[in-house]
């Protein structure tokens, strides 16, 4: 079985508050009916107090010990280790489970069940504000909680009211934490290795499962998170179709773009383009299958997808977009990917590529982008992006790997290039650029004059921001780049429009090698 991942998330609101008080009380079925000390409410009543007042419940202003240090109990005749009371350091007692009892085990579902939505979320909270998330005796302990509730009557799983819903009420805190799978801020190396151990059967269990939990997780294969991104891609579109009362072809072969909303119209046309490729003047030019859907989020204001598979593409470019490019961006910034894959096509028709539209950031809007936040935030998820894809890259030799960044994404990609940590690729592109945080090629990890390329079109207003804001330009030649044109006149959205540009046609050369 895959192992089951204990964390939760942090932070709580006085709004759950009066919610979390009766999970506790349902929860106190299950611990007193177990024999489960209470220590456990000990320290979920300190936890309560610290969120119902007012101030800061920092661990500066807790009684629970640092993680590595032993709770302090000792002269305290109050203080309940549940063990012996002479030795405060002996082991929690822990009864048995009881035998399997209808009644009692139906009350528990019951009771977890009608608490509804969103209360076991402001448990785990609450508990991890009193840090019980950091004490080694309380997992122990929960665990043993849900052991206890789930061997004691099959309800808990097959009852009227059983399920994972009811399940994660008595077991865990809060249904929206993964049980199968990785914690979501694990490492993309930590991904790849949970599953890389896993084996055929415990994949599918997972797939099957938490799908919602893996398939938008950096290390985890590139055919996996595509196809379980067009099962949530095909249920959204039904969704939302059927909240605006449309149908699909209607929306297909609109006349304009009154009908329906912007993302009903982005998600359906993808999933056009997914299924049946794309046709221009008539003649078919990608085919559906060639397209991989690497993520979909709309609330996180993400999208990736991929022409060609970059798990087993020899050449692979990631196109790293600038201000206000939301996720409802996608098509546009895939027909920019799009000939980007055929300027490397053409550059070497021999090879296998992939080029990807990502959209994995929070970009800032034209009127933030002259600060570094975005930068700064979207270098890390810039860089567990790369990390991945090197991570499940299914040949021997490496792809070779180039990062695109257009306008502020090269402000991103030069940030994440210019950071102790790095980036992993192979070549840098900055297109239309601000500025890339640094002065010179010397101040890029990893990089230099050799791998590092610059265009800038004589048209583009970009020329206009002063070197103060991001830096120096990278097109300026005391960067160190290595500088190639654009076509005459082109203006700053316009760089990836034609693929037999001149621009183009350079960019595929440095992507094919």
């Amino acid at each position: 079985m895959p192992r089951r991942n204990q964390a939760v998330e942090r932070g709580a609101s006085l709004i759950e508050y009066g919610g979390v008080l009766l999970l506790v009380a349902a929860i106190g079925v299950v611990v007193f009916g177990s024999g489960i000390p209470n220590q456990v409410f000990g320290l979920i009543s300190d936890a309560l107090a610290c969120v119902g007042q007012e101030g800061d419940c920092s661990a500066e202003d807790s009684d629970q010990a640092a993680p590595d240090e032993e709770p302090d109990t000792e002269g305290d005749p109050d203080s309940d280790t549940g063990g012996d009371p002479a030795d405060p350091g002996s082991p929690v007692e822990v009864s048995p489970a009881p035998e399997a009892s209808g009644d009692w085990g139906d009350g528990v579902v019951t009771q977890a069940t009608d608490l509804g939505a969103g209360i076991e979320d402001g448990a785990g909270d609450v508990a991890c504000l009193a840090h019980l998330c950091e004490n080694e005796e309380f997992q122990d302990t929960w665990g043993d909680v849900g052991d206890t509730a789930v061997n004691a009557d099959p309800a808990i799983w097959d009852g009227e009211n059983g399920g994972p819903e009811t399940h994660n009420v008595v077991f865990g805190f809060g249904d929206d934490d993964p049980e199968l799978a990785p914690d979501p801020d694990a490492s993309p190396e930590e991904v790849n290795d949970w599953w890389e151990e896993l084996d055929p059967g415990e994949r599918a269990e997972v797939m099957q499962e938490e799908p919602e939990h893996i398939r938008d997780l950096n290390g985890i294969p590139a055919d996996v998170r595509n196809n379980l991104n067009r099962d949530f891609l095909d249920d959204e579109v039904d969704r939302l179709l059927e909240e605006e009362d449309l149908t699909r072809e209607e929306v297909l072969n609109r006349e304009n773009d009154d009908l329906g909303s912007t993302e009903v119209q982005e998600l359906v046309d993808l999933q056009d383009t997914l299924e049946n490729g794309k046709v221009e003047d008539g003649e078919v030019v990608s085919e559906g299958h060639e397209y991989y859907l690497l993520e979909l989020d709309p609330d996180e204001e993400r999208s990736i997808v991929s022409r060609g598979n970059p798990d087993t593409a020899d050449n692979v470019s990631t196109l790293v977009p600038g201000t206000g490019i939301e996720w409802t961006a996608v098509n546009g910034q895939l027909g920019r990917a799009d000939n980007m894959y055929d300027a490397a096509v053409t550059a070497d028709r021999d090879a296998d590529h992939a080029s990807i539209a990502w959209i994995g950031y929070d970009t800032p809007a034209a009127w933030q982008a002259d600060g570094e936040l975005w930068a700064r935030q979207g270098q890390e998820e810039l860089r567990g992006f790369q990390d991945g894809l090197r991570l499940t890259h299914e040949d021997d030799s490496p792809s070779r790997n180039t990062v695109v960044g257009h306008s502020y994404g090269s402000t991103v990609a030069g940030t994440a290039a210019s950071d102790d940590a790095g980036l992993d690729a192979d070549n840098l592109i900055f297109v239309g650029s601000p500025g890339t945080s640094v002065d010179s090629v010397d101040e890029l990890s990893g990089f230099d004059d050799s791998n590092v390329f610059a265009t800038r079109g004589n048209d583009d207003w970009i020329s206009w921001v002063p070197g103060f804001v991001h830096g120096r330009d990278p097109y300026d030649q005391q960067y160190g780049a290595s500088r190639f044109a654009s076509d005459d006149g082109t203006e700053h959205p316009q760089y990836f429009n034609n693929p037999e540009s001149e621009q183009m046609e350079y960019m595929g050369e440095i992507i094919a090698g």
